[in-house]
């Protein structure tokens, strides 16, 4: 590891960032310093500068990336390096307003009808039905289990939350467990197909990644021409329970939202909660 990872990685320690969070500042710092071939600690403002001209002319990035990188490499400069932070006011990132895509209940189960393998078809349903993260939904520990809740530990922002667990789905969840009987993982990772008993004792989860290629194989076998990814069935899991009635400060809580602002976005994504409050509003003016 390079002298500037080492006090990257304290910097982030100190200041008790997730693990998640470390990867992704690495991943976008060290195109930085590949570009230059120098350690980044040497390069000027300027030179910080003309490398994000490169990423939005050459490169091409969206805005979205751009703003992660650009975070990232400020979190760096402005923590390791000791940068005024004045002196990165170069660049603005977009703010962009986009609507979440969501799917309707018959498309949900469309898809996820088209799993075939047990174990993705299993997380992608705690996905939908318990409004999780994939991140959270893969890593899921057999002690946090309770028949009526499931608790998630270290979500974003590296707090905890509980959320309802449908009876029917911790029924499966049951069933699912006796296939590898791991006393730890939920979804425990399998090792290879000739040691099957390797998933009792394993500590390492299902990746992310092949959760995510079976659920875009699940969208097109569907023919869901909705961009839906994992992350979709939570932005489903919102809209559905908003349709229903259910109030968005629990709403919230079940999404572990820090500002009620994150999530109201789901109000402009379905007419329900209008159509019922014009119902009422007629009904006692009338």
């Amino acid at each position: 590891m390079e002298q500037y990872e080492k006090q990257f990685l304290e910097c982030l320690d100190l200041r008790s960032v997730s693990q998640r969070t470390k990867q992704d500042y690495f991943r976008r710092l060290k195109p930085l310093a590949h570009y230059y071939s120098q350690d980044p600690t040497t390069l000027s403002i300027q030179q910080v500068k003309e490398y994000f001209l490169y990423l939005i002319r050459v490169k091409k990035l969206s805005a979205k990336s751009l703003k992660l990188a650009y975070y990232s490499i400020r979190f760096f400069y402005l923590h390791v390096v000791g940068i005024d932070s004045r002196d990165f006011s170069f660049y603005k990132p977009k703010i962009e307003h986009k609507l979440p895509v969501t799917l309707n209940r018959s498309e949900v189960k469309r898809i996820l009808l088209q799993v075939k393998v047990e174990d993705y078809k299993m997380i992608l349903n705690v996905t939908y039905q318990c409004g999780l993260r994939i991140t959270e939904a893969v890593s899921i520990q057999i002690a946090d289990i309770d028949q009526k809740t499931l608790i998630i530990r270290n979500s974003k922002g590296n707090k905890d939350r509980v959320v309802p667990l449908p009876d029917l789905l911790y029924q499966r969840l049951r069933c699912y467990w006796k296939s590898h009987y791991n006393r730890t993982l939920l979804f425990p990772k399998r090792l290879s197909r000739e040691r099957f008993f390797d998933r009792r004792t394993t500590t390492q989860h299902i990746p992310i990644r092949t959760v995510q290629i079976a659920m875009k194989r699940a969208v097109e076998a569907a023919k869901v021409v909705k961009k839906a990814t994992c992350h979709t069935l939570r932005h489903s899991y919102a809209t559905h329970l908003l349709e229903a009635g259910v109030n968005i400060l629990n709403i919230q809580h079940f999404l572990g939202h820090s500002s009620l602002r994150s999530t109201m976005i789901y109000l402009h994504l379905t007419t329900v909660s209008r159509e019922r409050a014009i119902s009422i509003l007629n009904r006692i003016m009338s």
